[in-house]
């Protein structure tokens, strides 16, 4: 199991905001939390959050993801901001949050970058994949295509975890 994301930046609780480094955000497999300096901790299991949503920026330095909770003691409101993609973030803390899902993801990849590469490299498994009478050559640029793009992604997950 991976270590759980932590990000520093601001939040929103309610109508009351904290700047940056005043927050703290940390997702795991089991729960996703958000901290504020003399505001309080707000943590959440996956069946809590309802969704996490972008949200407008600050200036352009930063933008936010809004929990959408089902806590009813929590204030309605909840946005986290950060520097980068709240897109990027919504998608680290999504895969964090879907226990295995992340394993998956990376099972379907490696399955799909073999099966390019075998079918640009093998006779046999062309014959096997291909209708009879029909040529690699019909679908070599698609398949050449597929392969690069997944070898792209294969190298950007693992520099991505090599990194985290």
């Amino acid at each position: 199991m991976n270590a759980p994301l932590r990000k520093t930046g601001g939040a929103k609780i309610g109508w009351v905001n904290a700047t940056w480094p005043f927050a703290k955000l940390s997702a795991s497999a089991q729960q996703l939390s958000v901290s504020v300096s003399l505001i309080g901790n707000y943590t959440f299991s996956p069946d809590q959050v309802a969704s996490l949503e972008p949200c407008g920026s600050i200036l352009v330095l930063s933008s936010g993801v809004r929990i959408v909770h089902t806590v009813q003691k929590y204030p309605e409101k909840i946005i986290f901001w950060c520097f980068g993609s709240p897109q990027r973030l919504i998608w680290v803390c999504s895969v964090e949050g879907a226990e295995g899902t992340c394993s998956l993801y990376l099972l379907a990849l490696v399955l799909l970058f073999l099966t390019a590469l075998a079918l640009n490299l093998s006779s046999r498994f062309q014959a096997w994949v291909l209708k009879p009478g029909r040529s690699i050559s019909e679908v070599r640029a698609i398949a050449v295509l597929v392969l690069v793009v997944s070898a792209i992604m294969l190298i950007a997950f693992g520099a991505q975890h090599v990194a985290s």
